[in-house]
């Protein structure tokens, strides 16, 4: 039966940051099977995306 390590990851919505660390993940063995939008609100109510939650997995050697 096949065993998995898991990494969860914390990233702000910088589309090139997340680019580098999916990129930088992937080369090392992960693959990322869920990412999560964290929502918040500013001052005025407004709802707006604060950060996303990466969840990954690789196989365990």
């Amino acid at each position: 039966m096949q065993k998995w390590d898991y990494q969860t990851l914390e990233t702000t919505v910088d589309a090139r940051e997340i680019d580098e660390i999916l990129t930088k993940a992937g080369e090392t063995g992960w693959e990322v099977v869920a990412v999560t939008p964290i929502i918040a609100t500013n001052a005025s109510g407004q709802a707006f995306t604060k950060c996303f939650i990466i969840m990954m997995k690789r196989a365990k050697t």
